[in-house]
């Protein structure tokens, strides 16, 4: 029988595990110049090699047991052979196995009638090619991915594990070249094929043709990048290249996740990172989600770091950098080996990371302590520095002239860099289906920022895009910081609303809950519609008799918003008391600008107040009287960067359990 499987989207599959031992395997196939001869434009795949190669080894993978083939090697034929060679024949009973691709998708047209709407999904091997050609596909069809998955389920066994990483698309709307996508929307048939009407695709459609549901196999999971009619849109890397979007989130979500973290609680994480990354896509996920990660055989989140040194080139280094998101001017605390409750004990000396890289990160040690000690010593971080606000920036602008004006203002716009690779933001004009007639701040999503009249005075033109740029840094600044602390722990829902009465006056209205699962799909993630309303309930899961929160929305046009406390509000008010769940009255309507929203409720243990900092964009940080908590002075810091100031908040480290956030991104649609 054919099993209710996964369309291949941008997609990742994973599976639980609860063996003794399990060995870890994995195969990991990156495409990013595919031969010109085949139409298909060049990715950033290789880079994603390594960011999934990372993250499995710091989950316990050993580096000898995971396989790579690029490019050239990455044929239909040597994907195949590989697949069999490194991961089917490698695969004994109750092992954990993760196949990953990088690289095109593609919709092709159905080769045995057992496609509903006529279409087939497919990876694209390095020898496929985009344009029609009789007899020459060579496409990684959805049937044959699902035959080999089956082998591969069927060898781990109801006690193994297989994770599945596609980091391509066969689909997308977007249509006017701003930065790079992977797959594309011209389907790969033959002159007379006709698509039959009617179809509406879904991820429960049967794509793989898996045979025999999950009697005898490893159960499967699975998360995409992005739903049927968006591109799977690439991200920028700290330094500045490209990478998966999807695999950046995964690989970012896994490092960080703990021993009990479901794959439901995974993807949570995911399109966390996701929202900030490309905050145009939705990810989706589908099957067996709330088992726990690798069947608990996962490593979970390191509680510290071990110092590696090199006698040669006399550096010391640590195992995190920029990729996870820690940067120069953290500081460090070095204590002895199995020391766990650092508050009281004795420091063996203080560090600090002079030069972050994507992966490791040298230090320097205020004193030198003996070799044996530093070999075993634990590190944790101490002030952690959560980057700049550094903003790249490609210029498309088809008038010399013009072209030559604009790139004279960036001289000044320190907070900016020019670049011609992979970039934040694009400056377009009369290039990618953009008018001559204006100037236009594009992010990498196509969401137009700002547009202006491109013979606007040059000061004039400097002022904005000064300040459009300083409002997308901190915006994604916001989106991606993560501060965690169990003894703020809150848990935060969305409750919809239902008009019951008086519907026509908004002031006497009377409303109703309404369940969540009206406004959110199979994935979880949650839609509203231009005017839908909601409140949020809010729960004191901590040790703390008094708990106190703030709520930050930050929307896709990049404005952050003070929603709680309002403007009539005291920050004292919105406490919670330990174990009670606050069900605020407080309701919001829903509205454009669309796509993907997020919320940031912010715990503390004393009250938290930032409306003076965003309403006078930090110019008067005190107005309210008294000093700002490191917090307050952290997101003050953003402000920093604009115009002709090179930093930002890599002058504002803070604890990295300051407070506790609970991310929330949401999609507002028409």
């Amino acid at each position: 029988m054919k099993v209710t499987a996964i369309v291949l989207i941008c997609s990742l599959f994973s599976i639980n595990i609860v063996g003794q031992n399990p060995n870890k395997i994995a195969l990991i196939v990156a495409i990013s110049k595919y031969p010109a001869s085949s139409g298909w434009g060049e990715l950033s795949s290789i880079n994603d090699v390594k960011l999934i190669k990372d993250a499995l080894m710091k989950q316990g993978f050993k580096e000898q047991n995971i396989a790579v083939i690029t490019d050239r090697q990455a044929t239909l034929a040597g994907m195949k052979e590989a697949f069999d060679k490194y991961l089917i024949q490698r695969a004994q009973p109750g092992d954990i196995a993760v196949f990953h691709f990088s690289g095109h998708g593609q919709q092709i047209e159905d080769d045995n009638g057992d496609e509903a709407d006529g279409l087939d999904e497919s990876i694209i091997p390095y020898d496929a090619p985009l344009h029609y050609r009789a007899g020459a596909d060579n496409h990684f069809r959805d049937d044959l991915l699902g035959q080999k998955l089956a082998l591969l389920r069927s060898k781990l066994g109801e006690k193994g594990n297989l994770l599945v990483i596609i980091d391509a698309c066969h689909s997308g709307t977007m249509t006017r070249g701003v930065g790079r996508k992977r797959g594309t929307n011209e389907i790969y048939a033959s002159p007379s094929f006709k698509i039959k009407q009617g179809i509406v695709r879904k991820i429960t459609d049967d794509a793989y043709n898996i045979i025999n549901e999950t009697k005898g196999m490893a159960p499967m999971a699975g998360y995409f990048a992005s739903s049927p009619e968006e591109s799977n849109q690439e991200a920028v890397l700290p330094d500045g290249t490209g990478a998966g979007s999807l695999s950046l989130a995964f690989s970012r979500a896994l490092t960080n996740a703990e021993k009990n973290t479901t794959y439901r609680g995974l993807f949570d994480n995911i399109k966390v990172e996701m929202s900030s990354l490309v905050s145009r896509q939705t990810p989706l996920a589908e099957g067996d989600l709330d088992y726990v990660l690798f069947g608990g055989k996962g490593v979970g989140k390191p509680l510290y770091y071990t110092v590696t040194k090199d006698s040669v080139a006399k550096t010391l280094t640590i195992p995190v950098g920029k990729i996870y998101g820690i940067f120069a001017n953290t500081t460090l605390k070095l204590y002895k080996a199995d020391t766990r409750d650092t508050a009281n004990a004795s420091i063996l000396t203080h560090a600090v990371i002079t030069d972050a890289g994507d992966y490791t990160s040298e230090i320097k040690l205020d004193k030198m302590i003996p070799d044996a000690q530093l070999k075993n010593a634990w590190v944790y971080l101490d002030q952690v520095n959560f980057g700049d606000l550094g903003v790249k920036v490609k210029i498309n602008v088809a008038d010399p002239a013009l072209a030559k004006s604009v790139k004279e203002l960036f001289t000044n716009i320190k907070q900016a860099t020019l670049v011609e690779n992979a970039a934040d933001l694009f400056i377009e004009s009369g290039m990618n289906a953009f008018s001559q007639d204006s100037i236009y701040l594009v992010n990498a999503g196509e969401m137009v920022i700002f547009q202006v009249d491109k013979h606007l005075e040059n000061q004039a033109l400097y002022n904005a895009l000064s300040m459009k740029i300083g409002d997308y840094a901190r915006a994604k600044y916001l989106r991606s910081l993560s501060l965690s602390n169990n003894d703020y722990k809150v848990t935060v829902e969305f409750v919809p609303l239902k008009c019951v009465a008086n519907c026509s006056t908004p002031r006497s209205a009377e409303y109703m809950d309404v369940n969540i699962k009206t406004r959110s799909d199979q994935s979880g993630n949650v839609t509203f519609k231009d005017g839908d309303k909601f409140r949020l309930n809010i729960t004191n899961h901590s040790d703390q008799k008094i708990l106190y929160y703030t709520v930050l929305d930050i929307q896709p046009d990049n404005v952050v918003n003070v929603l709680i406390p309002g403007r009539r509000d005291q920050a004292e008010e919105f406490r919670i008391l330990q174990g009670q769940t606050v069900k605020l009255e407080k309701i919001f309507t829903i509205g454009p600008p669309f796509g993907v929203d997020v919320l940031k409720v912010i715990a503390s243990d004393v009250p938290l107040d930032m409306r003076d900092i965003f309403e006078s964009r930090a110019t008067n940080m005190s107005t309210r009287g008294g000093a700002l908590n490191p917090f307050e002075k952290l997101v003050a810091g953003t402000f920093k960067a604009e115009g002709n100031n090179k930093r930002g908040p890599k002058e504002e480290a803070i604890q990295p359990d300051a407070v506790n956030i609970v991310t929330l991104p949401y999609h507002i649609t028409q």
